[in-house]
């Protein structure tokens, strides 16, 4: 009798706290998706908002993986990143949006395939190109705009920027990557690179 009071009382209690986990995660999800729209925002002439009745969104922990498998291709010396991760979509009017975003949320990934690189040119460079197009909405190539580029290595992933950044140890702490500046207009957009490709950063700090 003991025994079965017991069991009754276990399976009690796993029903209150296994939901209550569950919404805690989904809680989590919502931050970390909000978080990936105000990055993708900074590309779009149409804000995304979560709430929008034309706007759904998925997510999921994935584990056992790199973060950037499946999702952008990695070259080079390979930076150890985790293998637990948040896989977000977002999906608006047919089309979707994709990241990975580590599990402290200071590496955010977006999923596309990688530029075409012209002979001759410094992959990281047109990545940083890439990216600047994105947001300025121009077609700007690497002969159009004055560009300066300096390699490194930084003492974590952050690349320089974000230095109040709480950061997860289970990643190297020290990260090969370049500085890439462009002048549009006279105004400088300072990039931060890692050496494999996979982090791709507008950064304001030197």
């Amino acid at each position: 009798m003991m025994k079965q009071m017991l069991l009754l009382s276990i399976a009690m209690f796993l029903a209150v706290i296994v939901p209550m986990t569950a919404y805690a995660d989904e809680e989590r999800a919502l931050i970390v998706a909000n978080n990936v729209v105000d990055r993708l925002n900074e590309y779009l002439r149409t804000p995304i908002d979560l709430s929008d009745v034309n706007v759904d969104w998925d997510w999921a922990v994935v584990a056992g993986e790199d973060i950037a498998e499946g999702c952008r291709v990695r070259s080079g010396d390979l930076l150890p990143i985790t293998d637990v991760f948040y896989d977000i979509r977002i999906y608006r009017l047919g089309e979707t949006y994709h990241y990975h975003v580590s599990m402290d949320e200071n590496i955010m990934i977006r999923c596309e395939a990688l530029p075409t690189v012209p002979d001759g040119v410094m992959p990281q460079v047109i990545d940083a190109l890439h990216d600047l197009n994105g947001r300025l909405g121009m077609q700007f190539t690497h002969n159009d705009i004055p560009w300066t580029w300096s390699e490194r290595q930084f003492e974590d992933y952050m690349l320089g920027c974000r230095q109040d950044a709480e950061l997860d140890s289970r990643y190297d702490r020290r990260t090969n990557g370049y500085i890439i500046t462009f002048t549009v207009q006279g105004e400088a957009w300072s990039y931060r690179i890692s050496a494999d490709r996979l982090i791709v950063v507008l950064c304001d700090s030197d």
